[in-house]
Parts: structure tokens; sequence; C-alpha cells
């Protein structure tokens, strides 16, 4: 069973779906950045699917008899900050298609808005001051009391 690729990977604040194309087989894979939880489809079919905070993962299943794989990885610290997400599937241990996503250009109040460090930083300014200030006080009754 064969299907029609979307034309573009699907990205949420907190979840991404990429689409391959392999062999007229649609290979389909899920992945939730906050819980780590993965999932891989071939035809609407689970074939693989696992739970990793790790860099990478990969995933092995088999389309036609031939082993493929799926790498989901972060290439270090600054990727995994921005919100960088690759993908590379193998096939037979030969790279056959790679896809990235990228998380903040992404975020905003409506999926299709482009990310804004000005309204990341105001909406995150509230919870940086909550912070301070109940820092300030829990430290003076700590110092008070020792």
């Amino acid at each position: 069973m064969t299907q029609e690729k979307p034309q573009d990977t699907r990205v949420s604040w907190k979840e991404a779906e990429v689409f391959f194309d392999r062999k007229g087989h649609l290979i389909r894979v899920w992945f939730s950045t906050y819980s780590g939880h993965e999932k891989v489809y071939v035809d609407d079919q689970l074939v693989s699917e696992g739970r990793s905070w790790r860099f990478k993962n990969v995933h092995h299943f088999d389309i036609d008899g031939e082993p493929h794989e799926l790498e989901l990885f972060v290439e270090g610290w600054k990727s995994l900050l921005l919100g960088i997400y690759s993908l590379r599937l193998k096939s037979n241990g030969l790279v056959v298609d790679m896809d990235q996503v990228e998380f903040m250009e992404k975020l905003g109040m409506n999926e299709d808005e482009k990310f804004s460090w000005r309204k990341f930083l105001v909406g995150l300014l509230p919870w940086i001051l909550i912070g301070g200030v109940g820092g300030y006080f829990f430290g003076y009754a700590l110092a008070s009391w020792f």
C-alpha cells in the first residue's frame, strides 16, 4: 500500500512528524521533545517505538525484506538548545535520505508564525521575576533562622 507523501514536516511546540518516501513506501516518524517518545511507521503500520532522552537514538526495521535504520539525533548541546533535530534514513548501511527539524523557527502562538526572541523573553520575564522574588525571600528566611 503506497500513500502520497505530505509536502512538509509537521512541527508544534513539543512534537514533530517527519515523512520519508522509500521505494514507494511512506515512512512517518513522530517524536516528542518533552517525553522522548518516538514512533516509526511504514505505510501507517508501527514498526518501531521507543523512548529516549539521549543525543541519538536508532530505530531498526525492514521494508520489503531490506534492513533499514532511522537515526534521530541532536548534534550537541547547541543544537539541543536551539531545537535542531536531525533524522537520517539508512538502507544496508548507506544513507538514503536526511531531514532536519528546527523547532525554534516554529515556536509562537500560531504554528505558522516564526519564532521571536522578543516574544519568548517577554513571556519568560514574569517567571524570572517570580523566581527572583521567591528566592530572595527564601534566602532571607533561611539566613535569619540560622
